[in-house]
């Protein structure tokens, strides 16, 4: 998809994000289950969802020109602890 895609000069690119704090992440656990997932995070707590937002919102920008064929990880650094 990303070659046939790059072509007519689509980029593609998925935003694959962690723990985020919303209205549902936080109706569905309790504090100290909220508590237990930042601290299993290496920042220490969960994404605010305007951290998400402008990540979203520069793949959208025309300051992205070149980067496509990405799912780029955006949790805190939960994955690679």
């Amino acid at each position: 998809m990303i070659i046939e895609f790059a072509t007519y000069g689509i980029l593609v690119r998925a935003v694959c994000p962690g723990y985020v704090g919303t209205e549902l992440t936080f109706a569905n656990n309790s504090p100290e289950q909220l508590a237990g997932i930042a601290a299993s995070i290496p920042l220490q707590c969960l994404a605010q969802p305007d951290e998400i937002a402008k990540l979203v919102v520069f793949l959208c920008s025309q300051d992205n020109t070149y980067l496509t064929g990405q799912s780029i990880i955006i949790d805190g650094g939960f994955t690679y602890k």
